[in-house]
């Protein structure tokens, strides 16, 4: 667990360097670099939207408002040989960090850990999996929605790692149900 745990936060730490230069460089040149090194380093077949054609004023100002995301837990799963986890980590926005807003899905590919999935808390029914009474038709009553990424067949639970509690009531009631 402590070699995943360094994985994630190398994760997040370089996640949140990629942010600020998607923020500050004015030229594309740093954030390019930086962004095939992302990808390189944590990514097994995945890509999740980090293009900019242009700098945009605005859009890095708002970047430099957000924070590096908080780990909450991480769940384990087997399916026959295979290991998977999946590790829910908060929004990088200041106000609402301790709040769900991504899993990120983990195994092991060639000897090194890489993220093999995301999804994404679904915007339309804020996780709760219905509209007005009504199944959620863009998460399909999850309150996940896959991005960037083939669904990830995770196996039986078989182990929950607590790293810290949510204040979300809806999430709070997730987290402590297991």
């Amino acid at each position: 667990m402590e070699q995943l745990l360094s994985f994630v936060d190398s994760y997040l730490d370089s996640e949140w360097v990629l942010h600020q230069a998607h923020a500050e460089e004015k030229d594309n040149a740093l954030f390019m670099e930086l962004r095939a090194q992302y990808y390189r380093d944590y990514f097994s077949r995945v890509r999740i939207g980090y293009n900019r054609a242009v700098y945009n004023e605005n859009r890095s100002q708002a970047l430099l408002q957000e924070c590096r995301r908080v780990v909450f837990q991480i769940k384990e799963y087997r399916d026959n040989e295979n290991v998977f986890f999946r590790v829910y980590v908060g929004d990088n926005r200041i106000n609402n960090q301790l709040s769900y807003a991504k899993n990120l899905y983990i195994s092991r590919v060639s000897g090194s850990y890489r993220i093999t999935g995301v999804s994404q808390m679904c915007a339309e029914c804020t996780s709760l999996g219905a509209v007005d009474g009504r199944l959620c038709e863009d998460c399909t009553g999850e309150g996940w929605r896959w991005f960037a990424s083939n669904r990830v067949n995770l196996g039986r639970l078989v182990k929950v790692h607590k790293i810290q509690a949510p204040t979300r009531k809806k999430c709070l009631q997730e987290y402590e149900a297991e």
